[in-house]
Formats: structure tokens, C-alpha cells, sequence
């Protein structure tokens, strides 16, 4: 019972801070230094015919893979379960037609995973889309919201 509540509260943690990093990134990018209180967020995905292939999970899942040589430790740093990153993989190879992790089994060495070059093409490809999506949202946000008192701590409010 308490495992659950904790496995979402961190997952929920990590996704804040995710999203601070990412528009931290984006303020960087842009002229103006202030972050304002209420944010604009946005969740990007890619998809075939309606089905997700990849998204912010497998993103992150395919890049800690990258970090740690292991599916196994990526899903467990993400706390979730091997089974669900493993079917998350498949279903994103399984549309886009190309392996995105090559396998190595145990051994004296033990096992693990790599991402294969067109796995690493596709997290490195997300990844500036991403930033020029969070970039593109800061603009607009801005643009549409940027003279509105009441998004900002009253130490930045515009005026």
C-alpha cells in the first residue's frame, strides 16, 4: 500500500522537476530572465496511426538505457517495472520498423543494453525537438500571457 503512494509521488516528483529543468532551459534560450509563477506545459508525443510510440517515458527510459547499459537499472531508476519498460520498447520498434536497443546476454561480463545507432538518432532527434518545442511554447507563452500581472510573484510582475 505505502509502496504504490511512493512509486507515485516520486514519479511525480521527477516529472516537476523535468519540466523545471526543461523550462528553465527554454527561459535560458530566450531574452527574458524572469520564470513566472503559472507556467504553460505541454507533453509531446510521436505516434502512428493514433498509437503512441514515443513519448516523454520512453524517451527518458531510452536515455537512461544509454546512461546506465541496462534496461533493467533504467527501469528500475524510473521505478517502474522491467515488463512494462520492456513492452514500451517493443511497441516503439515495433512501429518504427528499426531496433532501437541491442541486447547482450549474461555472461562472466553479465548482460545489458545499448542503444543501437538508430536508437541514438532517435533520442538525440527527440531531444532538440523537444527543446525547440519548449522553446516555441516559452515564445508563445510570453507573446499571449507576458503582461499578465497575475502570472508573476509580485517581485516580477511586469509594470
Amino acid at each position: 500500500m505505502g509502496r504504490s503512494s511512493s512509486k507515485g509521488s516520486a514519479g511525480i516528483e521527477g516529472a516537476r522537476r523535468h519540466i523545471r529543468s526543461r523550462r528553465e532551459h527554454a527561459v535560458r534560450a530566450g531574452d527574458d530572465r524572469r520564470v513566472p509563477r503559472i507556467q504553460a506545459g505541454h507533453r509531446v508525443f510521436l505516434h502512428s496511426d493514433g498509437e503512441p510510440l514515443m513519448g516523454p517515458g520512453t524517451f527518458d527510459l531510452l536515455t537512461l538505457v544509454d546512461k546506465t547499459g541496462s534496461l533493467h537499472q533504467a527501469a528500475k531508476q524510473m521505478e517502474m517495472s522491467y515488463n512494462k519498460a520492456w513492452l514500451a520498447v517493443r511497441r516503439a520498434e515495433k512501429h518504427l520498423g528499426v531496433a532501437l536497443l541491442a541486447r547482450r546476454t549474461g555472461g562472466p561480463g553479465g548482460g545489458g543494453s545499448v542503444l543501437t545507432d538508430e536508437g541514438r538518432q532517435l533520442t538525440e532527434r527527440f531531444r532538440l525537438f523537444l527543446d525547440e518545442a519548449d522553446a516555441d511554447l516559452w515564445r508563445l507563452y510570453r507573446k499571449h500571457f507576458g503582461d499578465v500581472p497575475f502570472i508573476w510573484t509580485d517581485a516580477d510582475a511586469p509594470g
